[in-house]
């Protein structure tokens, strides 16, 4: 899809990093006092359920993750479930293929808590941050609805063979 493309290009051009952890897949957040383990997700106001699978066979069930009142950690296995139906616009490091996301993760939609590469590789900047910062958009102003840019449009070229 075109958000794929979007999220590798960015990868590509401008140098940012997943907002996932496959590694690290949570982390212990501490809000107002209280430490709590989160999806590593970028923005934090994406919703899901955190469940763990088990196959014996053919046969698989599904059920929540057990969290250990004494370790504070999920059960090995737990995976954070993105729900289908989102609010959230952020991330496409994160997670392009939710439908509400098409937007980059910007200063106020950053979860800097996250233990992912964006904010490992690139000091808790936001990828909106380090995109803005790139050369590509140094001498640029921002675009108005009364003056918007002109329509692109795309040439295909093909080659044949030349005759001589």
């Amino acid at each position: 899809t075109a958000k794929v493309f979007v999220h590798e290009w960015a990868h590509l051009r401008w140098g940012v990093f997943d907002e996932y952890n496959n590694d690290a897949p949570f982390y212990v957040s501490v809000n107002s006092g209280e430490a709590s383990v989160e999806a590593t997700r970028c923005s934090a106001s994406v919703t899901g359920k955190y469940i763990v699978q088990s196959c014996m066979g053919n046969s698989c069930t599904t059920r929540e993750c057990k969290y250990g009142a004494q370790t504070k950690l999920y059960e090995a296995g737990c995976k954070f479930i993105p729900d289908k139906t989102q609010n959230a616009p952020a991330s496409i490091m994160y997670m392009q293929s939710l439908p509400s996301v098409i937007e980059f993760c910007d200063q106020s939609t950053h979860n800097e808590k996250a233990t992912n590469m964006q904010n490992k590789m690139c000091n808790y900047h936001s990828t909106w941050e380090v995109i803005m910062n790139s050369p590509d958009f140094s001498n640029t102003s921002p675009i108005n609805s009364t003056n918007p840019p002109n329509e692109t449009s795309f040439s295909l070229l093909q080659t044949k063979d030349r005759v001589v």
